[in-house]
């Protein structure tokens, strides 16, 4: 149960960062080559004037979905932890 909830507490979060740091990139490169970027449409416009939205509002189930399974996750890892109880190290003389 341990490894089960660290794996659903952990990869969620990977995923949405991973996802998020992609399109950070695209953004820097557009800005860097003079445009701006449409977030809405995921393109570089060099002339136009696009608002930011963010990605949880363009994005909501994969964003509260990651979010509930990360908590799901960890619900289960402590569970294991209190099911399996506090392991004390042997003495070794």
């Amino acid at each position: 149960m341990l490894r089960w909830g660290a794996l659903l507490m952990t990869i969620p979060l990977c995923l949405l960062v991973g996802l998020y740091t992609l399109e950070v990139q695209d953004v820097v490169q557009c800005e860097a080559s003079g445009g701006v970027y449409d977030f809405v449409n995921g393109i570089c416009d060099p002339t136009g004037n696009a608002p930011f939205v963010s990605f949880a509002a363009r994005h909501p189930w994969l964003v509260n979905g990651a979010m509930v399974v990360a908590l799901l996750g960890t619900f289960l890892t402590v569970w294991g932890m209190l099911i399996k109880g506090m392991a004390h190290p042997k003495d070794r003389d």
